[in-house]
């Protein structure tokens, strides 16, 4: 239901964009969909980065186990920094994987809030410069109430997607 819900109303909404702001809705609804899109593309990025991360945390948590259930054995051998080397650079494999995650999400945190100024700034600039209209407050305050109705369906449609 929410599915076809999404679907109907986004053309509707653009529809009365366009009978509001005439060719700026479509320059709206564009920034919406080229920013909602990178923010997707940036997710399917982070995807495969978790599970190296996960596989680099199995391999440290193992070694880690490992020197603990030999310990008597290296510190016989003397093959503690052999073994505290083995764990450093694994710690060291596994912290590139999650600065590379966290970096990836607050660039995907940022794309996001950004958007949210994107839309109605290049509705408004479009509207005013190249279209050379008044923007008065009534124009402004619908043009935001249609914006809000319009990122709900562009915003959640990767959650209606069927699964494969």
């Amino acid at each position: 239901a929410q599915w076809s819900f999404a679907v109907v109303s986004l053309p509707a909404v653009v529809w009365c964009m366009y009978n509001l702001l005439g060719n700026a809705a479509f320059c709206g609804a564009a920034t919406l969909l080229v920013t909602n899109h990178l923010s997707m593309v940036l997710a399917r990025r982070t995807k495969p980065i978790v599970a190296k991360l996960q596989e680099a945390r199995d391999k440290r948590a193992s070694l880690v186990s490992e020197c603990v259930a030999s310990a008597r054995l290296l510190k016989l051998r003397g093959w503690i920094d052999d073994a505290k080397d083995q764990i450093d650079d694994a710690r060291q494999v596994e912290m590139r994987h999650l600065v590379s995650i966290r970096l990836l999400d607050a660039a995907n945190v940022l794309l996001g809030s950004l958007s949210g100024l994107a839309v109605p700034a290049s509705i408004f600039t479009y509207y005013t410069v190249v279209d050379r209209k008044v923007l008065t407050p009534a124009v402004a305050f619908a043009a935001l109430a249609w914006i809000q109705q319009m990122r709900w369906p562009v915003t959640r449609r990767e959650r209606f997607r069927p699964s494969s």
